[in-house]
């Protein structure tokens, strides 16, 4: 077995799945934010927009990515906001310091949503949604 095929199969399923929401979240908070953004303000429409790609992301990453069968708490829903909010300013500052040393914003895309997309699933996993404890797989 090539040695990138043995990485993968050390790689959490939830991870795959994880990308997958985060990807399709992505595209229906793009959706949404154009179609709204003709009829209200853009900042009210990236917001909103956001917000219900949040909402879905969580959903989707509770049932399906981590497999939380507890009932839905307004503490989990806290712990949700809160790495939002932590992976919001590592995204930022990651991109502010690579865009200072690169002048690509491009680039700087690129690494700061790979380090915080990472940062972001990790204290879903731990924090949000407890799978600490779960088998990899």
């Amino acid at each position: 077995m090539s040695n990138i095929k043995k990485i993968l199969k050390k790689i959490p399923t939830s991870f795959y799945r994880f990308l997958l929401i985060g990807g399709s979240a992505t595209v229906i908070d793009f959706i949404i934010y154009i179609f709204i953004s003709n009829y209200l303000d853009i900042k009210i429409s990236k917001a909103l927009s956001t917000s219900l790609a949040s909402i879905y992301s969580f959903i989707l990453n509770k049932k399906w990515t981590f497999t939380d069968e507890s009932k839905l708490s307004s503490f989990q829903v806290v712990k949700y906001i809160i790495v939002q909010i932590i992976n919001i300013l590592v995204n930022t500052t990651i991109n502010t310091i690579t865009y200072q040393f690169t002048s690509m914003k491009v680039i700087s895309f690129i690494i700061a949503t790979s380090i915080s997309m990472m940062v972001n699933y990790i204290l879903q996993r731990i924090v949000v949604f407890k799978e600490k404890n779960k088998p990899i797989n």
